[in-house]
């Protein structure tokens, strides 16, 4: 069993020897692969009181999984439709 696995255990080959102090047979190296999920996003420095033409700022913070393979998307909605808006996004 392999315990307390981490992004980077991601590559490490394993093979299983056995033999004697003279000879040793090994199996053919299997290369691990570790897949991590995105964490869940956090919203925080929202105004929510704000002037009509007035500019907001709000941070969403994530975890976008190894290798950074996820993104973060922001999205508006109004009377439950989907509208467009200016971001801009630092990461």
């Amino acid at each position: 069993m392999i315990n307390d696995l981490q992004c980077s255990d991601d590559g490490t080959s394993y093979s299983c020897l056995v033999g004697d102090v003279f000879n040793y047979t090994s199996t053919s190296p299997s290369f691990l692969t570790v897949k991590v999920q995105p964490s869940v996003p956090t919203l925080s420095n929202v105004q929510t009181d704000v002037q009509e033409n007035s500019n907001i700022k709000a941070t969403c913070t994530a975890g976008v999984g190894y290798f950074r393979v996820g993104e973060i998307v922001w999205k508006a909605y109004q009377k439950k439709r989907s509208v467009n808006f200016a971001t801009s996004v630092v990461k």
